[in-house]
Formats: structure tokens, C-alpha cells, sequence
């Protein structure tokens, strides 16, 4: 480790004296070698790296904070800024009065006044996040990583810089949360209090806690010292910090360097923790090391072979480096590259390596356990999916299977599912009735196709699960089938809710607009929805209708079920014709017996509104090929739309006297979320439709508004897509983001520069070839795996005026687009070989 931390140091001192475009992100952070990254003091942004394994999550913070989870399991509780951290590690050094001052190395709880100069530095690499804090004589440094056998692991190393001995400390904090969350539920006195720890002679402890499922972290300790340590150690929070008046930032044993008494077992009246204080005295230049390694098991039986583990330092550098050449691997089959930007605020080299991150973003939230909170979005984790097949097809086709085992026998979805860590244990549901969870399902397993070429998953076979009582949050496991019948199913159960007096389908409790949940309310008392309707949901059940009628007309006797869904198809666009369009302006949706219309040209309030989703879904749907008059229109309102940020979910916000038509909405804070926000997920929709409109300059312009790297304040991590940009200057409020990594702006944002930017779109019968008329570069390529075939698709401006396309450098005749004026080509499944090389020329 004392080489590492070294060589980091240096790295970091070389970038310090060599500042670029080539490497600057906003936020003081800073790409360093091998797209690992640096982020030095920051008061204002909030950056985090996740380290993965098998759904288990531990969360790394530029800002010292450190938190971990696997689905419902918080393992290490989130701490919020308001509150002190539930872990750190301290390096004591002696003052002048001999007395210890304590160094916070992840820095959540420096002191306010440190005697010496102290240089603080965080770098995520790829599988380990290394937090360094640079004293005068000495470099304390905190390594978090999570092992491939799903074990956290820290390891606190100190190294003397001097040609004097020096006398120090390591002082080490966790207090493990260990609560199954549910929804609203999080860590209360009683659930602390049911925690009970135990320090073994040897040093290792156990932290155990019995909340209906027992769950045991075994918490071994190795140190490594050229002259012997003197350990104290404690299981009592109380110990730690010397008072119930105290505080792990000011904890009493810090400052004494020793515990006032000796207690090795902690539970009920006392908070039982892992706090270690371990006395060490560095020979010139030498280095100490103290690793922790945390295994969480379920049975005495695990617990009892781990106590007398020693950890294998060796197993733990090793596994770094072999977890980092598997992810290298991972994402390279998909790789972009831009060569050069005519968008002045973007840089190439930051863009390309920033891809890279939003790569993992993606990757992260299609495969984990948890998705924000501790549950898994249906919708959500569907959309990533869509993305994530491009690079990761056989892990994506294996979450498509297991998320499909949610759905309840009669095809509807729930909003959201736990990924359960245990076998055998019934998850956590959010069970209200979004009606459009099941359309996402439907295109991600029509784009796994139209990707892969893989027919198989159909017949894979997955469960389903049958409600007992809804409202006391009952189900059981039910029957099994295979994928295509659960697509079957939950196509019927979207048809079911077709209004049939518009044709157009049903809201319910609401559609991916969380927040406008209240079209589908309805005075009837006998009914628990009234016949509102999303226009959105409408447009994606249309696209769905044809995207089942394509996978159905590849199998054999499902002739009867095409022929359906193409009328039902032809009733919605009647429908949409005659009720979503009013003077040329396509409406959000409409209320019970269409008692009011919503983001109309006369509102609730008499004001002209617009809504930015179901102007997208228009064009992302395939209606605009029947309307093409409708362009104009569109492009008004995505003029009056947007703003610095990008274009905004609607506009003017919905004002709270509102809330009886559009729900909570109305509620929030105007300039934020749903609430005339550029909520950057809807932005990227409304950025996929001017692609398909032929409007690629104008797209590119908000792509450039909402990728992070463009912009100078960010308050989210800047190197991966943001959830949001609030504005809103009378509560101060200017470029604020209200989330990241968790988001689904990534995922669109990859689907837009592959599929509409380089303009690469599989479907079942081959892969349509249609670049953006506009590109923001005079040369780019991308590479990637398409129906087994290597496929390569190569851009240059050689600004001759005239688009040439080539395939195996073979001229290809090209049409145009009649919507969007784009030439492109069209390569039949027939004739596709094992390697496909695109040129495009201008």
C-alpha cells in the first residue's frame, strides 16, 4: 500500500502543476491516468463512486461519507449532512502539550482547527476508492473496496515521510445500521437497540442484529507493523465517544488516545459498534497497515468458521486488479469516440471518458438491487436494460427473466419490487397501479431481440405472483410461464384498460410522470379509478402494439393475436387523432368523462400549457409519420419549453389550486422536479424526437445543456448524467440537481448518440443505418456487437456536400427519411456477416 498511495500522490501533484480542458471536471474534480478520478476540497457538490458485487453496494463520497447496502439491507446507513457519519477512521498525532489530536482521514469529522497543514484527496478508480489525507509528516490513507466474495474491505495505511520516528495513532469507527427498509422505515431507536456486538480475543467482532431475519457481520482484523502496536479496542458506542453528550467528532477517546474502560460486549442500553484506537510507533519512512475485512452471513455456523479467518492481503490486491480488468472488459464492448467538437463547451476528451462513466450509470442501476431507495422500479430498471443490452446482453437478458418473476398473473406490474437477499423471503411491492410499468417491458424485450438476435429468452420460463389482499400488502407465488406469455399477458392487461369512449388507454393512479397523478381520480365512490387518460402511455401502448404484432409475426400461430392488436392499434390512433390534438397542441391527458383536459391551450387556469412528454412520445411512438403537418408544431413548443437547462417537463408550472386536477404536482416546488423542471430523463426524450425530426443540431444543443461536463456549479457528481436542473430564482435555486447516478437520463442519453446521433437501429428484420443529418464533429466511430455480428460504424466530414455510405467499402444506395429528410441504408438480417464495417462520409 505504500507504494500506492505514493504513486497516487504523485500522480495528483503532477495534475496540480498540469491543469487542462483535457482533464478538468466541474466541482474541482479531475480525470486522472485510466479514467480514474480525483476530487479535491469541494463545499458544495455532493460526488459518489459506487462499489459493486453481486448487488451489494458500497457507496464512496468525495466527501468522507461512506455508506452500504444490498437491496432492502442497509448495512451501513446513508448519513445525511446534518448528521455525523457512521464511519471513520482517524490518524492521531502527538501535539505540543503531548496530547493526541485526531486527523480525520475520510475528513467528515476534521476538527475545526488542525494544528498542521492537511491536504486531503479522494480518487475513485475503478473497484477502489482511496482517501488520502497529506499531513506534514505524515500520510494517512483510508482504501474501501467490496471483493469479488462480496466482502467490504478498508485498509488504513500510515506512512512516515520523515527520517524521525514518529509515534501515532489509527482509530477506526463503523456503526452498522442492519435494517430491512420498507417503505418509510429507517433506522429508529428500537431498531439500534436490537443490535448486539462482540469483540473476540483475537480482535475480530461480530455485529448482529434480529429483526425477523438475522444478519451477522463478522469483522476481521489484520495488522501489519515492523514494531509491535498496542491495541485498544471497544464494542460500546458510549466508550467511543466518552459521554451521552458526545459525538464521534468529538469523541473523548480521540483526544486521550485510549478507552476509559474495557467492554467487549454491547447491546440494548448501548449502541454496539466496531472502535478500535491502535498505537503505533513509524520508523523513518516506514509504513503501518490495519485492514478490516466485513463478511456478512446469516447463521452461527458462517460466523463461527470466519472468527479465526485471517485475511489474506495478497487474495485482496489481486482481486482489485482482476475486478478492474473484468469491468474494462465488460464496457468495451461498447465503445464511442469523438475526435474532435464544433460545440465550443464541450472537450473530446472529456466527453469520451465521460461516456465511459455514464456506461457504468447505466450498467449500476440495470443490474443492482436497489434503485434510488431500496426497492426496483419496474419502469426503471426496464429502461436501463434497454441500454445496457448494447454492451452487457447476457447479464441483461438474465435481469430481464428475474424481473419478469414480479409481475402478478393478470400481466399488470407492480411500481416496484426488493431483490430479496435471502432465498425464499416474499419481497417488498409498491403495488399502485401505474399503468405504464408494463410498456417499458415490452420495448426493452422487442430491442433485446432486435439486438441479439436471441429468440430463446421467449421461452424462458419465470413465475408470476397472485395478490391475497392488496390493502394489507399480501401475495403469494404463483404459476409459471414462459417470457412470451408474460408479454401476452401484460399486453391484455394494458388493452383492458383502454377507455372505450376515446379509444386512448387509461391512467390509473398515474404514468411516468410520477408527480401528475391525479387524471385517473374519480368522484365515484364504486369505482377506484375514473377513464382519465395519459397521452403518453397511450402513445407507447400504440408503439407496443406494433412492436408484439413484429415478435409474434416471427413464431408460428399467432396470426389471430397480430391481426387484434393491429386493429386495436388503428382504434388508439383514431383515438389520439380526435382527442390528444387541440388546435395542433398535443395535451398531457385528460380527466374523468374529460371534465378537464390537462397542458392545453386553455387550462385550468386559462393560460396556454405545454407538457414536453407527450410532444416526444408523438415522435417516439411513430405518430408524427401520419402528421407529419405536425412538426411546426412541435418545434413551438419545445422553443417555449426550454430554457438554460434544457427543455422542461412543462410550462408554466402547475400552481397548488391546481392539485385537484393534476395531483401532488401542483404541490411542488415550481422549478423543480415534474414541476416546470429540466428534468433531464424527459429532456433526453424530448432530444430523442428532434433527432427523428431530422433537428440534429437542436438536439445536440440539449445534449450539451444537460450533460454536467458543460457546466460550472453542479451539486451531484459531475461524471455521470444528473436527475435534474432546478431553477427557480426566488428560492435561489439555479442549476441544482435533485439526484444522480440513480437516474434515467443516462440510459436515454446512450440510446441517443447510438441510435440517432450515429444513427444505428436494430429490429427484428435487420439494422437501419441513419445518422443525424447534423453531427457536432468531422470525425467519430463506434463499435459494438449487433446479432453476432462485429459491428463498426466509422464517420468523417471531408466536406464534400454529399453523405456516402459504405459497407465493407462497398457504396451503398441510400433513401431518405421522409420525416426527417435523413438519407440512410437498411441491412437485412440475410446478408449480415460476422464483421460489418460502416463508413459515412460527408
Amino acid at each position: 500500500m505504500r507504494e500506492k498511495i505514493l504513486d497516487l500522490l504523485k500522480e495528483i501533484n503532477d495534475l496540480k502543476n498540469h491543469i487542462s480542458e483535457d482533464n478538468k471536471l466541474p466541482a474541482n474534480t479531475f480525470y486522472l491516468n485510466n479514467d480514474n478520478i480525483l476530487c479535491m476540497n469541494e463545499n458544495h457538490a455532493d460526488i459518489r463512486y459506487p462499489y459493486e458485487m453481486d448487488g451489494m453496494n458500497l457507496w464512496a463520497h468525495s466527501n468522507g461519507y461512506i455508506d452500504a447496502c444490498e437491496g432492502r439491507l442497509s448495512i451501513i446507513k446513508t448519513a445525511y449532512f446534518n448528521e455525523n457519519s457512521y464511519i471513520d477512521f482517524w490518524g492521531g498525532v502527538k501535539s505540543e502539550n503531548n496530547e493526541w489530536f485526531p486527523l480525520s482521514i475520510l475528513g467528515t469529522n476534521k476538527q475545526l482547527y488542525e494544528p498542521e497543514k492537511v491536504e486531503r484527496y479522494t480518487v475513485f478508480e475503478k473497484r477502489a476508492a482511496y482517501y488520502i489525507a497529506d499531513c506534514e509528516k505524515v500520510i494517512f490513507a483510508v482504501r474501501a473496496n467490496v471483493t469479488a466474495k462480496k466482502q467490504i474491505n478498508f485498509t488504513v495505511t500510515a506512512i512516515n515521510k520523515t527520517s524521525e520516528n514518529k509515534e501515532i495513532y489509527i482509530s477506526s469507527f463503523i456503526d452498522f445500521s442492519f435494517i430491512i427498509i420498507k417503505s418509510g422505515i429507517f433506522l429508529s431507536s428500537w431498531n439500534g437497540m436490537s443490535k448486539f456486538g462482540k469483540l473476540h480475543e483475537n480482535g475480530t467482532y461480530t455485529i448482529r442484529t434480529d429483526l425477523d431475519i438475522d444478519y451477522i457481520a463478522v469483522i476481521n482484523k489484520k495488522i501489519k507493523s515492523k514494531n509491535k502496536p498496542q491495541v485498544e479496542s471497544t464494542t460500546s458506542k458510549l466508550v467511543f465517544v466518552g459521554s451521552t453528550g458526545n459525538n464521534i467528532a468529538n469523541a473523548q477517546s480521540l483526544k486521550t488516545g485510549c478507552f476509559d474502560k474495557k467492554v467487549t460486549s454491547t447491546t440494548t442500553s448501548d449502541e454496539a459498534v466496531v472502535g478500535d484506537i491502535i498505537k503505533i510507533k513509524l520508523n523513518a519512512y516506514e509504513c503501518a497497515v490495519v485492514s478490516y475485512l466485513i463478511t456478512i452471513v446469516n447463521d452461527d455456523a458462517q460466523v463461527n468458521k470466519l472468527i479465526n479467518n485471517e485475511i489474506d492481503l495478497d487474495y485482496i490486491e489481486c482481486d482489485i486488479r482482476k475486478q478492474e480488468e473484468n469491468e474494462k472488459n465488460k464496457f468495451s464492448a461498447l465503445s464511442m469516440n469523438f475526435h474532435d467538437f464544433k460545440i465550443p463547451s464541450i472537450n473530446k476528451n472529456i466527453f469520451n471518458r465521460f461516456l465511459r462513466n455514464v456506461q457504468k450509470q447505466v450498467d449500476l442501476c440495470a443490474l443492482g438491487k436497489n434503485y434510488v431507495g431500496a426497492l426496483i422500479g419496474v419502469r426503471d430498471v426496464f429502461q436501463q436494460l434497454d441500454t445496457s443490452i448494447m454492451w452487457n446482453p447476457k447479464d441483461s437478458r438474465a435481469k430481464i427473466i428475474y424481473a419478469l418473476n414480479y409481475i402478478f398473473s393478470n400481466g399488470r406490474s407492480p411500481r416496484q419490487f426488493s431483490a430479496e437477499t435471502r432465498e425464499n423471503t416474499m419481497p417488498a411491492m409498491d403495488t399502485r397501479e401505474f399503468i405504464d410499468q408494463g410498456v417499458w417491458i415490452i420495448e426493452t424485450v422487442y430491442n433485446y431481440l432486435a439486438f441479439t438476435d436471441d429468440y430463446t429468452i421467449l421461452n424462458e420460463k419465470c413465475s408470476y405472483y397472485d395478490m391475497i389482499d392488496e390493502g394489507w400488502q399480501k401475495w403469494t407465488k404463483g404459476e409459471t410461464t414462459t417470457v412470451l406469455e408474460h408479454l401476452i399477458r401484460i399486453m391484455k392487461y394494458l388493452i383492458s384498460n383502454i377507455d372505450s369512449d376515446t379509444n386512448c388507454l387509461k391512467i390509473l393512479y398515474g404514468d411516468w410522470n410520477d408527480a401528475i397523478n391525479g387524471l385517473g381520480k374519480t368522484d365515484d365512490k364504486d369505482k377506484k379509478f375514473g377513464n382519465g387518460v395519459s397521452v403518453m402511455a397511450t402513445l407507447q401502448l400504440y408503439r407496443n402494439l406494433q412492436e408484439m404484432t413484429e415478435i409474434l409475426s416471427e413464431l408460428n400461430g399467432y396470426e389471430k393475436e397480430c391481426k387484434n392488436y393491429q386493429n386495436i392499434r388503428k382504434n388508439i390512433h383514431d383515438g389520439l387523432l380526435k382527442y390528444a390534438l387541440t388546435d395542433s397542441h398535443i395535451i398531457h391527458g385528460w380527466g374523468d368523462k374529460q371534465k378537464y383536459k390537462i397542458c392545453t391551450p386553455s387550462d385550468y387556469d386559462s393560460k396556454t400549457r405545454y407538457s414536453s412528454t407527450p410532444y416526444s412520445f408523438w415522435c417516439i411512438a411513430g405518430m408524427i409519420e401520419d402528421t407529419p403537418e405536425l412538426k411546426e408544431s412541435i418545434l413551438k413548443a419545445y422553443d417555449i419549453l426550454d430554457s438554460k437547462y434544457g427543455i422542461r417537463t412543462c410550462f408554466p408550472h402547475f400552481e397548488p389550486k391546481a392539485a385537484k386536477y393534476v395531483g401532488r404536482v401542483a404541490n411542488i416546488t415550481p422549478g423543480t422536479y415534474e414541476n416546470c423542471c429540466a428534468y433531464v430523463h424527459s429532456s433526453m426524450f424530448a432530444a430523442m424526437a428532434l433527432f427523428m425530426l431530422g433537428e440534429g443540431e437542436r438536439a445536440w444543443e440539449q445534449i450539451e445543456k444537460a450533460i454536467p461536463i458543460t457546466h460550472s456549479y453542479i451539486t451531484k457528481t459531475p461524471f455521470v448524467m444528473p436527475n435534474s436542473y432546478c431553477y427557480n430564482p426566488d428560492y435561489n435555486l439555479d442549476g441544482e440537481s435533485m439526484g444522480d447516478w440513480y437516474t434515467g437520463s443516462g440510459c436515454v442519453l446512450i440510446r441517443n448518440i447510438v441510435k440517432y446521433a450515429f444513427g444505428i437501429q436494430p429490429d427484428l428484420g435487420g439494422i437501419k443505418i441513419k445518422p443525424s443529418r447534423y453531427m457536432p464533429t468531422t470525425s467519430a466511430n463506434i463499435k459494438l456487437k449487433i446479432k453476432n455480428c462485429t459491428f463498426e460504424l466509422i464517420y468523417r466530414n471531408n466536406k464534400t456536400n454529399a453523405r456516402k455510405f459504405y459497407v465493407n467499402d462497398i457504396e451503398q444506395p441510400a433513401a431518405v427519411d421522409k420525416i426527417s429528410g435523413i438519407l440512410q441504408i437498411y441491412l437485412e438480417n440475410g446478408i449480415l456477416n460476422e464483421n460489418i464495417i460502416i463508413k459515412i462520409v460527408d
